[in-house]
């Protein structure tokens, strides 16, 4: 009689205990049920389930460790190979694995090869919850080496994830973010502070659509969804207005938002394959309805769960503070790091890549002006510098108020606030282009791309002359600025 190993893996993202009724049939059925750590997330709930759970004593991320481990298995199977040996492991921190049997080839291949008729996982792996160097998935490997005739090794899913289950990692790690010991700029945001955030990232998906980009376009409504849960994790600690809000509205209920989940889908039919979306609902996935009930199916680009996992994943590369071994000195040092990590991701030749023409002008000058400023452009050349004779009076008044307010100097804080001043000039300035006969916002817009262009030139120049735009002083900036502006173009992007 052959004797059998089952590795049961299961889904953080399901509560323990909420397993398949094959898998408590197996459960049930086992001559012994084995886990690495006491704090195994299922031990509790089989062990109240009336089903014992032995704890291996011994280290399954060593290397020693994992083969003893699997030799352990296989001498349990042994001893009783009229039932099965059930090895509970880690739940898995990335896809959810298929349900196969392990190859009898001494090493679980790193593309996991699976027998005739199994399918692979989403990302070609027979398990791809423990991608880290080390983890259970060198278990596995070691019991692929014992696997042979008198041995099956058999990995099933015990619990599967729900379509937008992925939403679950991008909440907990923003959950991390905030909570003590996490990102010092994250800890210091409010409502208010994050509100041009929203309106910024909304244009970026906006930009997206209207280029027909589908990559951007998932990667920016991550950025939305980022919003969503920031605003959201703020308001459940009570901290996003200094004085509460005016009117917190009517909190839902647990068993309104169950209603809202379960409503009447089948969800063992639409979770039983991995998620790449074989076996789903293909109406969720691929298609819409149309009159009459008709529907119009494509073919499936992404879904709610890989928009939700980018995030996460971005969130945590961008933040290796938090989620890895870099030292930070403060919420500055977090954004400096953040552009750099997004320079290095991105592979952007200017600063004014990514940023989206569609949003109003006032908000895409100011955004191309951050990003100038972000390299050291001094705010004369922002400002244009004499170049625009007709206002050359405006532009002074406008570069000493801005020196002023960025000095901090006595008189700017005896006079009438920076705020109000430059509302003003804001005002006068509409006003003016309406006398005039000009669209304010075309106008703004203009000048916003006029900008846009001049500083790539700036920035093709600098690196013509052997240097780096991100190291350049004012002084370089300035001797490197075009000396006339052109015409701005109409591409969304700067030429590189």
């Amino acid at each position: 009689m052959t004797a059998s190993v089952v590795v049961v893996m299961t889904s953080p993202r399901v509560a323990p205990g909420l397993l398949d009724v094959a898998t408590w049939d197996l459960l049930r059925a086992a001559g012994a049920v084995c886990c690495g750590s006491a704090d195994h997330p299922q031990r509790a709930a089989l062990t109240a389930a009336g089903i014992a759970v032995e704890v291996l004593a011994v280290e399954v991320l060593a290397d020693a460790g994992r083969q003893a481990t699997a030799e352990a298995l296989r001498g349990r199977a042994y001893a009783d190979p009229s039932r099965p040996v059930v090895w509970l492991a880690a739940p898995a921190t990335g896809t959810p694995p298929t349900t196969g049997t392990l190859p009898a080839t001494g090493t679980l291949p790193a593309t996991g090869t699976l027998p005739a008729g199994e399918t692979p996982g989403a990302d070609g792996a027979l398990w791809a919850g423990g991608a880290e160097p080390g983890g259970e998935r060198d278990l596995l490997d070691a019991l692929a080496t014992l696997a042979g005739a008198d041995l099956t090794v058999t990995v099933v899913q015990g619990s599967r994830d729900l379509p937008g289950a992925r939403l679950l990692d991008a909440v907990a790690v923003m959950d991390r973010l905030r909570s003590p010991g996490g990102c010092p700029w994250d800890a210091e945001q409010t409502h208010a502070s994050l509100a041009s955030y929203l309106l910024e990232e909304a244009y970026e998906a906006y930009q997206a659509i209207e280029d027909d980009n589908h990559a951007d376009l998932r990667e920016e409504l991550g950025d939305v969804l980022m919003q969503v849960l920031f605003h959201a994790r703020i308001a459940a600690e009570g901290n996003g207005w200094p004085d509460g809000p005016a009117d917190a509205g009517t909190p839902d209920t647990g068993a309104t938002r169950a209603d809202r989940n379960l409503d009447d889908r089948d969800g063992d039919d639409r979770n039983s394959t991995p998620r790449n979306g074989a076996g789903r609902d293909e109406t969720a996935r691929n298609g819409a309805v149309r009159g009459g009930g008709e529907i119009q199916r494509g073919t499936a680009v992404w879904d709610i769960d890989d928009v939700a996992a980018g995030l996460a994943d971005k969130l945590v590369r961008r933040h290796p503070h938090v989620f890895g071994s870099v030292t930070v000195d403060g919420a500055a040092a977090v954004e400096t790091n953040w552009d750099k990590i997004k320079d290095v991701e991105k592979g952007r030749r200017s600063v004014t890549e990514g940023v989206p023409l569609s949003q109003p002008a006032l908000a895409l000058a100011a955004k191309l002006q951050k990003r100038a400023a972000k390299v050291g452009v001094p705010v004369d050349l922002a400002l244009g510098a004499g170049q625009l004779s007709p206002v050359d009076v405006v532009v002074g008044l406008v570069g000493e108020l801005a020196r002023d307010t960025d000095t901090g100097s006595a008189a700017a804080e005896a006079e009438t606030p920076a705020e109000t001043l430059v509302g003003d000039l804001l005002f006068a300035a509409v006003a003016l282009a309406r006398q005039a006969g000009a669209d304010p916002e075309a106008a703004l817009r203009t000048s916003a791309r006029r900008f846009r262009d001049t500083l790539a030139a700036a920035e093709d120049a600098i690196r013509a002359a052997g240097l780096d735009p991100r190291e350049t002083d004012a002084d370089s900036w300035r001797a490197h600025w075009p000396a006339a502006r052109q015409t701005p173009t109409g591409s969304t992007t700067p030429a590189a």
